[in-house]
């Protein structure tokens, strides 16, 4: 483990928090201070952002004047469907664009708990959509981590059952798939994962606003609950050291079982989501193989 991961994951544990339904975030505090301190992060140098709409969503385009045009990396960031966004996702876009020499759409999906399950989910099908009338589907890469792991399964659901072409592939980083069993590795990593803690609890009230079976289960929010027959190739990676690693091991093997082509790529000791970390040098060694894994799949 390297010494940065030591250090941003020591900072990290020490603001880390538990959801209190008797005292809400303010989430729309939260996400002005996020954004006030993702503006001080730059892009890489060579690339450039411009901003649009796909499919009436907003978006972000990071392209790099090196990288071929006539592809595409749809990125879905994560922030538990709460918070986060593009802007504060640059550090990944535009390391995709400026290192593994593709140019990236990223998604600014409606947020809960403002605009519940399944608002989020339904954007992001509903700019899947709109690329598919700019480029085709074998190259369109769709990359997502923790709840925007979930929301690339979720839109390829989507797509799917909805009669529309399956892109190329699928890259999945601990993501958040289910919320009605406590798994193992909930608690056996509670302690050693910086990030989540009850998560469940804090999706159930604020992104699904129901404890309702049929609601928690519905594969658009739950992409665990799906069916994957036809599925192009996923792409898993996870730490072991995280809450989310029993997920993503199940995934996995509903996966193989439905006949989808996975390659499962863990690494042990790291935090929740670090390989969308591209300063930590195990990220940028994991990311080499998400970069062979998509060219590979868009026949190059």
């Amino acid at each position: 483990m390297s010494e940065i991961h030591t250090m941003i994951f020591d900072m990290i544990m020490k603001g880390r928090s538990v959801y209190d339904p008797d005292n809400r975030p303010d989430y729309t505090a939260r996400r002005k201070q996020e954004e006030e301190m993702s503006a001080q992060s730059p892009l890489p140098e060579g690339t450039e952002f411009s901003v649009g709409e796909l499919g009436n969503v907003p978006v972000e385009y990071i392209s790099c004047g090196k990288n071929r045009t006539d592809r595409i990396v749809f990125y879905i960031h994560g922030g538990g469907f709460v918070s986060g966004s593009s802007r504060q996702s640059r550090n990944i876009t535009g390391y995709v664009a400026a290192e593994l020499g593709f140019n990236v759409i990223s998604a600014d999906y409606r947020l809960a708990p403002e605009h519940p399950f399944p608002a989020g989910a339904e954007d992001c099908f509903a700019v899947y959509r709109a690329l598919l009338e700019e480029y085709p589907a074998e190259k369109i890469a769709f990359m997502g981590g923790s709840a925007g792991g979930n929301l690339v399964l979720s839109a390829a659901l989507m797509a799917k059952d909805r009669g529309l072409p399956l892109p190329a592939c699928i890259v999945t980083a601990s993501p958040t798939l289910q919320y009605t069993k406590d798994l193992e590795s909930y608690k056996k990593n509670a302690g050693t994962d910086c990030m989540i803690t009850n998560l469940a609890q804090e999706v159930k009230a604020e992104y699904f606003q129901s404890s309702e079976s049929n609601v928690l289960e519905n594969p658009y929010g739950a992409p665990l609950s799906g069916d994957f027959h036809g599925f192009p190739p996923v792409l898993v990676n996870v730490s072991g050291s995280e809450v989310l690693y029993d997920d993503a091991v199940l995934l996995d093997r509903r996966l193989k079982e439905q006949g989808v082509r996975t390659v499962f790529l863990p690494r042990s000791g790291m935090m929740h989501g670090y390989i969308f970390l591209p300063v930590l040098p195990e990220a940028q060694e994991d990311l080499k193989a998400v970069q062979s894994f998509i060219s590979e799949c868009f026949g190059e």
